[in-house]
């Protein structure tokens, strides 16, 4: 099993679009809907169902043929959350049927940096919190393994440094995926169907599936699980 935690690019934000688009729906209409003036967890269940079947926590589960969860249930996130879910992962998941984490850092504005690592350091606040997470969850969990991918490039940057190649998902020569929402790429909501949302299209979350999914395979983290083939290995 592999468990998701992130933020709302994670969870998919923005992919109902595609439906409503789909639909002869506006873009006026369609950013009536865009949060904060609308709720997404409350969007008809045709729309959640296009979004959990081409956000990237699905591509990348169906790829390695795993079934997946996402740590948070609703929209959004910070890296707080993450790491509170990582220090206290036994009250949100079994942990003996986790295979792999996929880590998803969001914005460190979203997140109240704790006081005791020097501010003026090269290195971000965030990730020399999470390296301490990190490392203290695996002591814990030893056969669970972790994959991050960081939306600030610097961030990634710290987290490499702290923890080396293995940990940190590489977008090109980048990091971290902010540089994947600049408009030219074809990977934006903004850019493909002419509404008020920043978040990846269907497009975006194939790449970032991808990008992940090359990591994993380059470091032999997890491999594909061959659920019926070793089935009727055992009964032959």
């Amino acid at each position: 099993m592999i468990l998701f935690l992130g933020d709302s690019f994670t969870w998919g934000q923005g992919l109902e679009w595609e439906v409503l688009k789909s639909k002869g729906w506006s873009s006026k209409d369609i950013n009536k809907l865009i949060p904060p003036k609308h709720s997404n967890e409350k969007l008809p269940i045709d729309l959640y169902d296009y979004r959990v079947k081409h956000h990237f926590p699905r591509l990348v589960s169906e790829y390695f043929n795993e079934s997946y969860h996402i740590g948070k249930f609703g929209n959004g996130g910070s890296n707080g959350n993450i790491y509170h879910i990582l220090n206290n992962l036994s009250q949100f998941i079994i942990p003996e049927h986790l295979d792999l984490i996929v880590i998803q850092l969001t914005h460190s504005s979203r997140h109240i940096k704790t006081s005791h690592y020097n501010v003026d350091s090269a290195i971000p606040t965030d990730a020399k919190e999470l390296e301490l997470v990190i490392k203290s969850f695996e002591k814990k969990y030893k056969w669970i393994k972790i994959v991050i991918l960081s939306w600030l490039p610097e961030l990634g940057d710290g987290v490499k440094e702290l923890l080396g190649n293995k940990y940190v998902v590489k977008f090109g020569l980048q990091n971290g995926f902010e540089h994947l929402l600049q408009l030219h790429n074809g990977f934006q909501l903004d850019a493909s169907l002419n509404v008020s949302d920043g978040h990846f299209n269907s497009a975006g979350h194939k790449h970032i599936s991808e990008c992940i999914i090359n990591h994993i395979k380059e470091y032999n983290i997890i491999t594909k699980n061959d659920f019926y083939e070793t089935k009727s290995q055992k009964i032959l």
